[in-house]
């Protein structure tokens, strides 16, 4: 009678274990969580794509960040949301419109892409930025805030956000070596934060180590 107990009990144990150890299987690991696109801009493949920055004259004039944060959000984008090199605009053609034309400041992010044949431009907008070098020599530290929003040419219309208003979003830190790895340091951690709107991004993914933007913790 003892040994049937003992059985008995041994099965009892086999079975509970078994039980949580298909639960933990079952339990979804943090890189399969997934903060959901706002825009799935994979899905609707533009054919042809403007990344359009627009950078204040008094913003560190002693470095071009939007050279760099254009490169890193069409960088990005092709990685994480499948968007092909062609497809972007080239940096190029978009300087040299903006420094022929008299009228480019006036014009609208919709305009401007219409202009350079674009279906979809990403327009960002740099608030501030700033490289602030410290005591110690070749060490700086960093800031950037934008605003941006995704438009469709042909209608004109604001396909993110769906506010109708420009996301906003700022990154820093306190100290980097070197004043263009500390630009592109800017520029990378901004583009992140930019496009991971596009696609399902990953839990650990989506939550950035410079973003400074304290309400956007609510979805992580």
């Amino acid at each position: 009678m003892r040994k049937l107990l003992v059985i008995y009990l041994f099965g009892m144990l086999l079975c509970c274990g078994g039980c949580r150890a298909v639960g933990a299987l079952a339990t979804p690991t943090q890189w399969e969580i997934k903060i959901p696109a706002e825009y799935s801009l994979g899905k609707k493949k533009p054919q042809k794509m403007l990344v359009l920055v627009e950078q204040p004259s008094l913003a560190a004039a002693e470095v071009n960040i939007r050279v760099y944060l254009t490169q890193a959000i069409e960088s990005f984008a092709a990685e994480k949301v499948g968007i092909e090199a062609e497809v972007f605009v080239p940096y190029q053609k978009l300087a040299d419109m903006r420094s022929s034309s008299a009228e480019f400041a006036t014009l609208s992010p919709v305009e401007v892409g219409k202009a350079l044949d674009a279906s979809i431009v990403l327009y960002v907008v740099i608030d501030n930025f700033g490289l602030y070098g410290l005591s110690d020599g070749g060490y700086y530290k960093g800031q950037l805030d934008t605003r941006s929003g995704l438009y469709d040419v042909a209608s004109g219309q604001m396909l993110w956000p769906q506010t109708g208003e420009l996301k906003a979003c700022s990154v820093g830190f306190e100290m980097q070596k070197e004043q263009e790895k500390a630009a592109r340091r800017l520029a990378a951690s901004m583009a992140k934060c930019i496009v991971r709107n596009f696609y399902d991004c990953p839990k650990p993914e989506f939550k950035l180590a410079d973003e400074q933007k304290k309400d956007t913790t609510e979805g992580w």
